[in-house]
């Protein structure tokens, strides 16, 4: 399990479903805060996806965007449009071992 903010109340419930879970606490819980962050979720069909994808980047302003997807095939397909259409994404960086399941692209 990969979680940013875990409320103090919930942090037990997870021994209950995980072996040896590795703990990373913040001394101050202020650090965390990402000042500008905007996150955006819409239902679409599959093939309305891309295109909205593309009507975003374009439209909107951003120094990241980090896309998450469910599977390797999905990876493969995005990155190589997104090549195609000026958007190359970034290496995976920090040795994460899900790096496949998301994309990152930097302005």
């Amino acid at each position: 399990m990969f979680r940013a903010t875990l409320s103090k109340e919930i942090r037990p419930v997870r021994h209950k479903f995980m072996q040896s879970p590795m703990e990373i606490f913040m001394a101050d819980e202020k650090k965390l805060t990402l000042h500008g962050l905007q996150q955006y979720n819409m239902k679409l069909k599959d093939n309305e996806k891309n295109r909205r994808l593309f009507d975003l980047l374009d439209v909107l302003e951003f120094n990241q965007v980090v896309i998450f997807m469910k599977s390797v095939q999905w990876h493969t397909a995005l990155a190589q449009l997104l090549v195609e259409q000026n958007f190359p994404p970034l290496p995976p960086s920090g040795g994460c071992p899900r790096s496949r399941g998301f994309l990152r692209i930097s302005s």
